[in-house]
């Protein structure tokens, strides 16, 4: 089995489209359908960030050895292991997919925002404690 072929099947097992694939890696749909039918290689660096982006096993895409994907890692009480949690929070069925989504949107804002933009977050949020404070003894820690 072709590098090629490896790609449209770990896709189709990401269960996304091109496009969306696309999207992950910055690249256009066309370059997807390109490698994906041989009529283009992939190069070093769009391998590395396909293993990146979806924690796929280099060896396997690159040689067809081991399996598809790196095994999960122990998820920490950090941003970078809330996120890589949520696809399995999806896959339990804890959250649906567009609530994943707007998790990880919102963690990427609010890590981009600066400090004046995350004051006016902390207001609301010491307004919203105050107006509902009943909401806030539902479930302390949910995590």
């Amino acid at each position: 089995m072709s590098i090629n072929t490896r790609l449209k099947e770990l896709r189709k097992e990401l269960k996304v489209n091109q496009e969306e694939f696309a999207t992950t890696l910055h690249m256009k749909q066309n370059s997807i359908t390109q490698m994906e039918t041989g009529r283009r290689n992939l190069s070093d660096r769009t391998i590395l960030e396909i293993c990146d982006k979806f924690n796929v096993n280099e060896t396997w895409l690159r040689n067809n050895e081991g399996d598809m994907f790196k095994p999960k890692k122990m998820y920490k009480d950090t941003l970078t292991g809330h996120l890589g949690k949520l696809e399995d929070d999806v896959q339990s069925g804890a959250i649906s997919p567009e609530q994943a989504k707007l998790k990880e949107w919102l963690a990427i804002r609010i890590v981009k925002m600066s400090g004046d933009q995350l004051d006016v977050i902390h207001e609301l949020f010491k307004e919203y404690a105050e107006a509902f404070p009943e909401n806030l003894d539902k479930k302390k820690d949910e995590d």
